[in-house]
């Protein structure tokens, strides 16, 4: 790498290519450089400079740098499952695509921002709740978004509440903005802080008094066509002995509560009483909250919410105060102890008891995840939720046009959307 002075800013940039050219006693060298690492191996190209230099003969040398412009795609295409998509770039006048119409992004006049495509609308007041409309369904959340941090006095093993502490689910300050809108996509941001105590207080039964700011980033995005509304929120953990969750509130009492497990769609229980494990006095009382593959799922017998997730193995069927439920999916779990003994909800060690101040998870998290809300008989849940969770991938191809892998060719195709690989 090397910097490139007086261009916006002292910029790095990143060899993807040398040019080695010239005779006798000229040596000229082009270097194409880009902003981003391309992990290009510049040994081969150093060998054959050094033998150039070698053999006494070069008496001038002319190095020219080339920037390579950053181009950011964005559009709509159906892709063919488990197949390929070849998609080639060539120059012209970028056209506007025929969905762009159905996205909408818009400054509200009270400060709060709104976007919308084919399905959803989605409206973000000054103070950064969320307010989801499916416009087929016809059916509204409101407040549906809240992140949320709770005491944890537990340990890596075991979440364990802290009684009595007050949990911060309203930041202090936000600021809500739109992001950029594309042929694709349109987006709301909500960068919001936080104040949440530090640490736990030192005999760890409550929560310290001294504070900490948390800013937490909240990305909504719609894409043209796909009916679902997709989450990416980004924490800059600096609080110690806290649950940190984001709770999607559904439109309704949650009759059910399912999680893809490893083999199966297993029913989980909604808010399990402290004798769900069959005694009174278990080795470990329950907590609610349940590993996941890709997506759980509330239902009340005719609709049902579902939320996908990109690696957040922790969910929480949690009941709300105006009889709703919400899905609770945990962002982060910071404590500083491998195994404790002066647990509430299990009593005794799980483990050694060592002090592990890396598990306190200091700063940035990312997560992402996806809404839908369907009929609760929908046999697309499970594969819109995998579409999302195993994203299409994308690299840089070659070859001919009649290569075997060709535009649209499949290694597997299946009619019916009931199967599942």
């Amino acid at each position: 790498e090397m910097v490139l002075p007086g261009l916006a800013g002292d910029t790095i940039a990143h060899l993807r290519e040398v040019r080695i050219g010239g005779a006798g006693a000229q040596l000229t060298l082009d270097f194409r450089l880009a902003r981003s690492p391309s992990g290009f191996d510049a040994e081969l190209a150093k060998r054959e400079i050094l033998a150039r230099l070698e053999d006494g003969q070069v008496e001038e040398i002319r190095v020219r740098g080339q920037l390579i412009p950053r181009i950011r795609l964005r559009f709509v295409d159906g892709l063919p499952g488990h197949g390929l998509r070849v998609y080639r770039l060539a120059h012209g006048r970028a056209g506007r695509g025929e969905d762009r119409g159905h996205l909408q992004s818009e400054r509200r006049p009270d400060g709060g921002v709104r976007i919308a495509n084919q399905v959803w609308s989605v409206e973000v007041a000054p103070d950064g709740r969320v307010s989801l409309w499916n416009q087929i369904l016809g059916v509204r959340i409101e407040d549906a978004l809240r992140v949320v941090s709770e005491g944890d006095r537990g340990d890596e093993y075991n979440f364990d509440p802290v009684p009595g502490a007050v949990r911060v689910e309203r930041p202090d300050r936000v600021r809500v903005s739109l992001g950029p809108a594309s042929e694709s996509d349109v987006s709301a941001v909500i960068a919001a802080k936080y104040r949440v105590p530090r640490e736990l207080a030192p005999d760890r039964d409550a929560r310290g008094k001294a504070s900490v700011v948390l800013p937490v980033t909240l990305r909504i995005r719609l894409s043209s066509g796909l009916d679902r509304v997709d989450l990416e929120s980004t924490v800059d953990n600096t609080a110690r002995d806290h649950r940190l969750r984001l709770q999607l509130r559904a439109p309704f009492t949650a009759q059910r509560f399912e999680v893809e497990s490893a083999f199966e769609i297993a029913e989980r229980p909604i808010d399990p009483p402290p004798d769900a494990f069959g005694s009174e006095t278990p080795s470990e009382f329950p907590i609610g909250a349940t590993p996941q593959r890709s997506f759980a799922t509330l239902d009340d017998g005719q609709r049902a919410l579902t939320l996908a997730n990109r690696g957040s193995a922790e969910v929480d069927a949690v009941p709300e105060a105006d009889g709703n439920t919400s899905l609770a999916v945990t962002l982060l779990r910071a404590v500083g102890w491998l195994s404790r003994g002066d647990l509430r909800l299990r009593p005794g060690d799980a483990g050694p008891g060592l002090e592990t101040p890396g598990a306190q998870v200091p700063g940035l998290h990312r997560a992402e995840l996806s809404i839908r809300l369907h009929p609760v008989d929908s046999v697309e849940r499970v594969s819109e939720a995998h579409r999302f969770a195993n994203p299409a991938r994308a690299w840089i191809g070659g070859g001919p046009v009649d290569a075997p892998l060709a535009d649209g060719a499949r290694l597997l195709e299946i009619d019916d959307p009931a199967v599942v690989v």
